[in-house]
């Protein structure tokens, strides 16, 4: 038994300072770094390990230790967590109900100190916590904050679309004279807007692709099968990115009814992410909410390709020649 236990510290040891051989490990509390005084952040199995007071207290949690049992309990959040190396229990102090924990990894105690797994901790609390692997650095950003982050972007959005609707109305005849082609109706921001919206619309699909994640297989019915999926924790901070694009691209008058269909389709994207990232639903109510999704998407790419087609249509345009024979799937 104390040849076992000393293996699994040697173990241990050796996976600790084969991290710390590539630098420390920084942890920010939205957006502020916290220093560590003496016992530091260290990553065992690829899972960042923390001091249990040094991040849980800055987040308003009272810990409290038993030295005997070398437990310990925190309490903060309308949250209750109670820790030993063995196992985590986390209850609603409210209801009373047992709140689901990741205890894939649990506690341990490293140099007399008592380390938490941080994610899993962090996100049963109602943080969330992102990993920037390129400066090393746990980001944690509380509920409150994330509020806050999301009202002020909002404020900010509200403002721009104030000052474009003022400029639009601005714009003089004269502007509005030299926007127009030479066919007539049809304008450079027609043109332009179609060529910015497939590009980003076969972008998304591309990186669905890529990714190989489930939701968006799945939701593109791709490698479809019977059985049911799951979240598996894919960042789609690109593919958000892409959305943001789609809803910041202005249309011509003729592309109005196309722009609708693509505003539609960033929804149900965003839906898909937002639910595959936050969804603690069992495997099966998460694939009926995505085969939901999926089933949206597929109703929305039709009337899309059959608008963006009439477009083409009616102003005689070879779309094939100008953006692809597969232009019209753009959704699919």
């Amino acid at each position: 038994m104390k040849i076992k236990k000393a293996f699994l510290i040697s173990s241990l040891l050796t996976a600790i300072m084969a991290v710390n051989a590539f630098g420390a490990i920084k942890v920010t509390i939205n957006s502020k770094e916290t220093e560590f005084k003496d016992a530091q952040p260290e990553i065992v199995n690829n899972r960042t390990m923390v001091p249990v007071r040094s991040i849980f207290e800055k987040l308003g949690f009272s810990v409290a230790w038993n030295n005997e049992k070398k437990t310990a309990l925190l309490s903060g959040n309308n949250v209750r967590i109670q820790l030993s190396q063995d196992d985590i229990k986390a209850y609603n102090k409210t209801t009373g109900m047992e709140i689901p924990v990741d205890t894939t990894v649990l506690p341990l105690i490293l140099n007399d100190r008592f380390y938490l797994p941080l994610r899993s901790i962090a996100e049963t609390t109602g943080c969330s916590v992102d990993w920037n692997g390129e400066n090393k650095i746990v980001e944690i950003k509380t509920r409150d904050y994330v509020e806050k982050l999301e009202k002020e972007a909002e404020n900010e959005n509200k403002s721009s679309a104030e000052t474009v609707t003022s400029l639009t109305e601005e714009k003089t005849l004269d502007q509005m004279l030299k926007d127009a082609d030479k066919r007539g109706d049809i304008t450079e921001t027609d043109e332009e807007y179609i060529s910015k919206m497939l590009n980003c619309l076969q972008k998304i699909k591309e990186l669905a692709l890529q990714y190989d994640d489930p939701t968006l297989l799945r939701l593109y019915s791709v490698k479809y099968t019977s059985e049911n999926i799951s979240p598996s924790g894919t960042n789609y901070s690109e593919i958000n990115a892409l959305c943001d694009e789609l809803d910041s691209l202005t249309c011509g008058k003729l592309t109005e009814e196309v722009d609708k269909h693509v505003k539609d389709f960033v929804k149900i994207i965003r839906n898909a992410t937002a639910l595959a990232t936050s969804s603690k639903a069992s495997d099966e109510q998460y694939t009926e909410k995505i085969d939901s999704l999926g089933r949206q998407r597929s109703a929305v790419s039709i009337d899309f390709a059959k608008d963006l087609y009439d477009y083409f249509i009616d102003n005689s345009i070879i779309y094939e020649k100008l953006f692809g024979d597969y232009s019209l799937d753009a959704m699919n």
